[in-house]
């Protein structure tokens, strides 16, 4: 019988090759999580920049009343029509008001919907209801008759128009009491 005795230079080869395959298993871990991470943070980077240019279009994309003027009939003592002069703001793209969705309310009733598909609203002015510049104007004339019913005299209403940028205008107006039949300004 012979026993062969293993010398201490053979277990230090085993043990480096055990070393050598945990290693190599915690470069591949650490490879895979690396992976992850950048396609993670490549994910997150579109999302943020895309949620940037949302915000940015909501804040610099206003759109701004400048006048509302009414339109009364005394026999009625009420308010058939009103008429917003809209633009853009200062630094904003070209912004399309018949794009936009109209909320109105006179306390009892409301509509609300897309510009062109409401019965009583017309967009007229530059280019269709196109505004770009500081300049540039539209007009948004609400036939309430047709929308809920005429402002009676010291009624309230709330007209809000809201953009595709979500960007937002609102009016709050009170019919004069008394009316004088023809054209006033809120």
């Amino acid at each position: 019988m012979s026993f062969e005795l293993s010398s201490p230079d053979d277990d230090r080869g085993q043990v480096g090759i055990g070393t050598l395959i945990v290693f190599i298993a915690m470069v591949l871990v650490a490879a895979i999580a690396a992976g992850v991470l950048i396609n993670t943070a490549g994910f997150l980077q579109s999302q943020a920049e895309e949620t940037g240019e949302e915000a940015t279009d909501e804040v610099s994309n206003q759109i701004t009343v400048d006048n509302v003027v009414g339109v009364a009939n005394v026999e009625n003592t009420e308010v058939e029509e009103i008429d917003l002069t809209v633009r853009a703001g200062a630094g904003a793209d070209p912004i399309d008001i018949s794009d936009a969705t109209l909320l109105y309310s006179d306390g009892d009733d409301f509509e609300e919907g897309d510009i062109n598909d409401l019965d009583g609203v017309e967009v007229s002015g530059n280019e269709d209801g196109v505004i770009g510049n500081g300049e540039d104007t539209a007009t948004v004339s609400l036939e309430l008759a047709e929308i809920t019913s005429n402002l009676d005299e010291g009624e309230d209403a709330e007209i809000s128009i809201t953009t595709a940028d979500n960007a937002q205008a609102e009016e709050f107006v009170t019919a004069p009491d008394p009316l004088t039949e023809g054209t006033f300004t809120f």
